[in-house]
């Protein structure tokens, strides 16, 4: 091994220990902020901060003595107050001179009540309150703790629990339970009821994918560098390409068995909320196309055809035919996943929603961009193999025409369909492989850069036409979903 590779193992190893190091500690920590033990403190931690912000204010107020609406107002702006969090109710001589909201409904018996703190409820919103007197002034506040509106703001929100779970999924209850919540003083005032299952907002959960990936292909990366520097492999890239090829394979099936990391896995994003077809949910997709890219690119640098091992014409004809089978085929299988991306996903995919997308959206159109680069580089990869196999350019010509025509029958038969968006899609096709076989033919006239971006142009026409033909599709079953809802409602009989 020369020293150029030694380096570059060193490099990768370096940095791909350093990342999973790094990932597997988020990873136990993110495990640990979803267990029931964990989400307690949290809550109790941030409701006696609270509590102490709240005792804060209604001294100021009660010190410079801000009874009238404006000086109130004006000091809820100045410390900067959110009016769906804290509410402050002003009394001179128990009459009430001003308030700093109207989020809720009027509390009016607090005035009334001898307690100076406790939790209250009115409606389906909770609320801690505490009351503070000087001379004839009384000033309440109040913490919302729970509300139907606003649930960002309120106590049981968490930025980093899944929307369900923190809005939803929790509550809050009155009487003694196992996670009780105390005042600073050490009072009872609540207890927290957690659902079954807890889970990590969706952000966080990508993040840990995307470092887990990361470390992954850094890792891989080093043996890869170390492979190629040994005799044996140096000599045989071939087998680099099968030895890393059946070690992802082998890793991602058993990551996939075991679903391990568990705080990933017991996610939205690896359940059928968001997506569920030819993968069983978007993160698996965005996983399995990611490494389709990834081991496209090893592929690409690795895979080669001796053409000296292939003195039989008969041989040459099968193992040329068969690399421009496999080529066309993952045309089309890319073709049917980015299908079913848009048509089996809750997630809308559009171009003139752009300024509209999350983080969902985004891990969408990543999973359709690694499939789109994993097809440009295999399918080039391996019809320049094939090439090497055929006495002339003419020959290899014919020879993927009529293979494609049989392919595209099979498809077209199976599929039984023959719209005007077929014939878009079987444009692009011949569009997309006419441009990779005059690049391999002229790669002078027509650089890779070139057919790169031609290719480019090609697939977001048909991301474009697919996402305009399934979201107009979604549109018609809504509409016919809601004119049957009309009609069973206007019917007495249903």
């Amino acid at each position: 091994m020369n020293t150029s590779s030694k380096r570059k193992v060193w490099i990768y190893l370096s940095l791909g220990i350093i990342t999973l190091i790094f990932t597997i500690l988020l990873s136990h920590r993110n495990e640990q902020r979803v267990k029931p033990e964990k989400l307690h403190a949290f809550f109790q931690e941030k409701f006696q901060k609270k509590e102490q912000d709240l005792s804060k204010y209604i001294h100021e107020i009660l010190d410079n003595k801000y009874v009238k609406l404006p000086e109130l107002l004006h000091y809820c702006v100045e410390q900067k107050i959110d009016k769906d969090e804290f509410i402050f109710y002003a009394y001179q001589d128990t009459l009430l001179k001003s308030w700093s909201s109207n989020s809720i409904s009027f509390p009016y018996f607090l005035i009334k009540t001898p307690k100076h703190s406790g939790l209250q409820r009115i409606g389906n919103t909770y609320f801690y309150y505490q009351k503070k007197e000087q001379d004839s002034l009384t000033v309440i506040g109040i913490y919302i703790l729970k509300k139907r509106e606003n649930r960002e703001k309120t106590f049981l929100f968490a930025n980093f629990l899944n929307e369900f779970t923190s809005l939803r999924g929790m509550d809050i209850h009155t009487s003694r339970d196992e996670y009780n919540v105390l005042s600073k003083e050490g009072d009872f005032l609540f207890s927290l009821v957690f659902p079954d299952e807890i889970k990590l907002c969706d952000n966080i959960v990508i993040i840990e994918l995307i470092l887990w990936l990361l470390s992954f292909t850094l890792l891989c990366l080093a043996l890869y560098w170390y492979l190629l520097g040994l005799a044996f492999f140096s000599n045989r890239k071939n087998w680099i390409c099968l030895v890393l090829g059946g070690l992802i394979a082998l890793t991602v099936s058993l990551i996939s068995f075991f679903k391990i990391p568990n705080s990933v896995y017991a996610s939205n994003v690896f359940s059928s909320l968001y997506y569920a077809s030819v993968f069983s949910s978007l993160g698996t997709l965005f996983i399995q196309s990611y490494v389709f890219l990834f081991f496209s690119i090893i592929l690409n640098s690795t895979f080669s055809i001796n053409t000296e091992k292939f003195k039989s014409k008969i041989t040459q004809y099968i193992v040329r035919n068969m690399l421009i089978i496999i080529a066309i085929a993952i045309f089309v299988f890319v073709f049917i996943f980015q299908y079913s991306i848009v048509n089996d996903s809750t997630i809308i995919i559009s171009p003139i929603l752009l300024y509209k997308y999350n983080s969902l959206s985004i891990l969408t159109l990543l999973s359709i961009s690694l499939l789109f680069w994993a097809l440009l580089i295999s399918f080039r990869k391996i019809m320049e193999e094939s090439l090497k196999l055929f006495a002339t350019s003419r020959s290899f010509v014919l020879t993927i025409i009529l293979i494609s025509t049989v392919i595209i029958a099979l498809v077209s038969v199976y599929y039984n369909q023959f719209d005007s968006w077929y014939f878009i899609y079987l444009s692009i096709f011949v569009l997309f492989v006419s441009v990779i076989v005059l690049h391999l033919l002229f790669p002078k006239q027509i650089s890779i850069i070139i057919a790169r971006i031609a290719a480019g142009v090609l697939f977001s026409l048909s991301i474009f036409f697919i996402t305009e033909k399934i979201n107009n599709k979604k549109i018609e079953r809504y509409k016919e979903g809601f004119a049957e809802l009309l009609l069973s409602a206007e019917d007495p009989l249903m």
